[in-house]
């Protein structure tokens, strides 16, 4: 009876702690718990500009050789309007979340030659440029810019062995700067100098051949790729330091292998169905090192951390995939079709900072170190679509609907925070990673093009 009247009495005074959300409790824990959740509404607008200009000529006298140079300017203005929800101030304090600037100005000379032999059909091109990045925040002030070169080279060789067979090779080669935000740890945060974000070496290769025999068309091909100097920059909260810090990694080199193969099959003159599958998948990442600073000053808090990713990260995500598609041409015109697509051996991997030495020389139990080092299952994923396409003239329609069974499992997707919970007792520091985050897409959507070409 006690409890009642006081309930009566609080709800009669209108007590808003009692009544009503308490907005202010929710912000004071936001802000003082840097364990709480932070929220926030934003409204983005973001305005592009791009020009490309591309001039090219023959060479005198040099049969497939041409001399060209390519002009490009990209220039983005970023707009947000953050509004403030259970303290969200603390999300945006340090971003330049409102109105910035990203530019990108390049140029490049290219070289292309082709010529057909006996022994093949052999095409190349080389390219040399130069780049130059600007990032400008009216919000904060910050600004940097970075100026690298460019190369890269191309190579391709098919020969025909018969009527039905046809074998072939490419290769490509490219030396650019890794992201160029990585270079200031994060184009919305800290300037501080990614001392491993260097040249970005990638050399690609794969070998294919292509038979047919009657209405089957029959296309395989193997591949590899090996990248060195991969780099990259993570900001977020160090419960080990207790204050906001940036990783910048770096130094690490990555070999995928793979193969495909697909298949094209004539059912009828308007008819045909396409298979594609996946052979094999496997990468290989060599061990890297990482700074972690302190986001706001870009101080270090510790240098040269090495971080354990060989043989932790050599799962290739999604393993094999396949995928079947109908596509039949109207009499009206129209092509219509559906589409079947397979994932299966997703992996949810571990981030970069969870495999460091900053984390590894903790006093980890050997559960916490499993669950830190070994990637989670993400189970396998279908999804079944239609499409429509139709083309009159200058104009052009297209309409598709995906995911149409509603499959959820095929739009899930999610990440492992780079944070590591701290409980502290009398005797002992207990550490656990943060559980892993799931995003979730609309699983059934439509979506309509209209084109028109001038």
């Amino acid at each position: 009876q006690n409890v009642g009247l006081l309930a009566g009495d609080v709800w009669a005074r209108g007590y808003e702690r009692f009544t009503q959300i308490d907005w202010q409790g929710l912000y004071d824990s936001n802000l003082l718990n840097p364990m709480a959740a932070h929220y926030a509404l934003v409204a983005e607008k973001e305005d592009v500009l791009s020009a490309t200009v591309d001039a090219s000529a023959a060479l005198l006298g040099a049969e497939g050789m041409r001399l060209g140079v390519r002009l490009m300017h990209h220039t983005t203005h970023n707009h947000s309007s953050p509004s403030d929800l259970l303290g969200a101030e603390r999300l945006v304090d340090g971003f330049d979340f409102y109105d910035y600037n990203v530019s990108h100005t390049s140029w490049t000379l290219y070289y292309t030659f082709h010529t057909a032999r006996p022994w093949g059909n052999l095409s190349a091109a080389a390219e040399f440029g130069g780049a130059q990045n600007d990032y400008r925040s009216a919000t904060s002030g910050r600004k940097g810019t970075d100026d690298a070169l460019v190369v890269r080279l191309r190579a391709q060789w098919s020969r025909p062995l018969s009527e039905q067979i046809t074998v072939g090779a490419t290769s490509r080669y490219e030396c650019e700067p890794s992201y160029w935000e990585d270079k200031f740890g994060s184009a919305k945060g800290v300037l501080s100098i990614n001392p491993y974000a260097d040249l970005l070496h990638t050399l690609t290769g794969n070998v294919w051949g292509r038979g047919s025999l009657g209405r089957v068309t029959l296309f395989a091909t193997l591949f590899a790729n090996y990248r060195n100097g991969d780099s990259r920059a993570e900001s977020f909260w160090g419960d080990l330091w207790e204050r906001n810090v940036t990783f910048l990694v770096g130094g690490m080199k990555t070999i995928t292998l793979g193969g495909e193969l697909s298949a094209h099959i004539d059912i009828t003159p308007n008819l045909t169905a396409t298979l594609h599958t996946s052979l094999l998948a496997a990468r290989y990442t060599d061990d890297a090192v990482g700074n972690l600073v302190e986001y706001e000053s870009g101080r270090v808090v510790a240098a040269d951390l090495p971080i354990g990713v060989r043989g932790r990260v050599s799962l290739s995500s999604p393993q094999f995939t396949s995928a079947l598609v109908l596509r039949y041409n109207t009499p009206l015109g129209w092509q219509i079709g559906g589409e079947w697509a397979y994932a299966g051996g997703r992996y949810l991997e571990p981030t970069l900072y969870l495999l460091s030495e900053d984390v590894q020389r903790r006093n980890l139990s050997p559960e916490v170190y499993n669950t830190i080092t070994t990637p989670q299952s993400l189970g396998n994923a279908h999804s079944v679509g239609l499409f429509a396409y139709r083309k009159r003239g200058p104009l052009s329609l297209s309409l598709s609907v995906r995911n149409l069974l509603s499959s959820t499992s095929a739009y899930y997707d999610g990440y492992q925070p780079s944070r590591i919970g701290v409980r502290e007792s009398d005797t002992e520091l207990d550490y656990a990673p943060h559980a892993p985050s799931y995003q979730h897409i609309y699983p059934r959507y439509f979506q309509m093009t209209v084109g028109y070409e001038f």
